[in-house]
């Protein structure tokens, strides 16, 4: 059976298209365009690493109040990674330059893609699910579809098709075809449990650099990924096998060594960006030290941020992957 999706280099369907005139004629240029040309809004926050000296943070374990651990903080850990050791805009243009990719050159990609699996014992059988697919390019000028063989990248561009036609497929390939190629690409799914499948895949099976992009509840995020991915797919955990996934989701804090108290934060509840230190009252100021909250005190940044895999900066250096959750 051979499945038909379309890949189009306007922004919607002919029907829909026809569809959107009829209720609001002047919608493309009016709001869609506009709205997915503009940055969206956002605010640009100055991370303030914390200093030599003690500095504290309250944590909350359950059915308990929250407490207040002490953390001294020595010079050479202060000075350990001063500024972020990534930048995000240093290869980013303003106009990335087309691309463009054969149908031949896709199934070279898909057949090797096949061997290196095959080496894991996994059959994902990407070749033969391509070759399936029957690519169908709409055409502005004659209003119409046409067959080809070659996907060319310029701009915003769709692909779309009925439920298991080949879409994921295609994306899947195309990532690996381009990253080997040393464009760095971006992949959004459904959820964490694909977002990490998908870069296990990459990263460690298909050897290109991936990662997943999670956010700061890797406590939640675990339970989604630790039955379908961690335990069923990984290596014989009573062998001393781990999956390699694993160092995604580490509960090691290297701040914890420094922390002057048996009291300890859970995993998922490491305070990163709330690291305080007890000003001095005022003389003519009758509050209590105690009396003071979190919140009163100016909020700092771990020092090990910039170094952390936690906080995915080090993840994403040299990266050609990065697969995220929607």
């Amino acid at each position: 059976m051979v499945y038909t999706f379309y890949v189009f280099t306007y922004l919607y369907t002919v029907l829909f298209f026809r569809l959107v005139l009829l209720i609001y004629p002047s919608r493309l240029e009016e709001i869609y365009l506009p709205t997915l040309l503009k940055t969206p809004q956002h605010r640009q926050r100055k991370v303030n690493l914390v200093t030599e000296g003690r500095w504290y943070a309250k944590i909350s374990q359950k059915g308990n109040s929250p407490v207040e651990v002490p953390i001294d903080i020595p010079k050479e850990v202060a000075n350990i990674a001063p500024s972020s050791v990534v930048s995000l805009h240093r290869t980013r243009t303003q106009q990335n330059p087309p691309c463009s990719v054969t149908r031949e050159e896709l199934i070279l990609a898909a057949q090797e893609m096949d061997d290196k699996l095959s080496q894991f014992g996994q059959q994902e059988n990407y070749r033969n699910r391509l070759e399936n697919v029957l690519f169908q390019l709409y055409d502005a000028e004659s209003d119409n579809f046409h067959q080809g063989n070659q996907l060319n990248f310029e701009g915003l561009i769709h692909i779309v098709g009925l439920l298991n036609v080949g879409k994921s497929t295609l994306l899947e390939i195309l990532i690996y075809y381009f990253a080997k190629q040393g464009y760095r690409c971006g992949l959004m799914v459904n959820d964490v449990a694909t977002a990490v499948r998908l870069a296990s895949l990459f990263c460690h099976k298909l050897e290109i650099s991936a990662v997943p992009v999670l956010g700061s509840n890797r406590q939640e995020q675990l339970t989604k990924v630790y039955e379908p991915i961690l335990k069923s797919e990984g290596q014989e955990v009573t062998k001393g096998g781990m999956h390699p996934a694993w160092r995604w989701f580490s509960p090691v804090c290297p701040l914890l060594a420094l922390v002057q108290s048996e009291q300890k934060w859970e995993f998922g509840n490491e305070p990163c960006h709330k690291l305080y230190q007890k000003v001095p009252v005022a003389e003519n100021d009758d509050s209590d030290d105690e009396d003071l909250q979190e919140s009163d005190y100016k909020q700092y940044t771990c020092p090990f941020y910039y170094n952390c895999a936690f906080a995915d900066f080090e993840a994403v250096k040299g990266i050609n992957a990065l697969i995220s959750n929607g």
